[in-house]
């Protein structure tokens, strides 16, 4: 995922529990992403094919993992 991907439609995948899913969810903040907890959603999750914390999803760009402070953020 690059930062110009980012806006309406990024979704993150992960759990309240994950700190890689709270890392992403404050590096990204600034794009307002959806967040769907896995915990509680699963069916969301496994529709989306979801098998590791955290995923993110843009349109057709998708993410599995998130590096620390991704280097297209900066």
């Amino acid at each position: 995922i690059n930062a110009e991907y980012m806006g309406a439609g990024l979704t993150i995948y992960g759990t309240t529990w994950c700190p890689h899913c709270s890392a992403t969810k404050e590096d990204l903040a600034k794009f307002k992403p959806t967040f769907v907890d896995c915990d509680k959603e699963k069916a969301k999750c496994d529709a989306a094919g979801v098998d590791g914390f955290p995923k993110i999803v843009n349109g057709a760009h998708v993410q599995e993992g998130w590096p620390n402070k991704a280097p297209f953020l900066t």
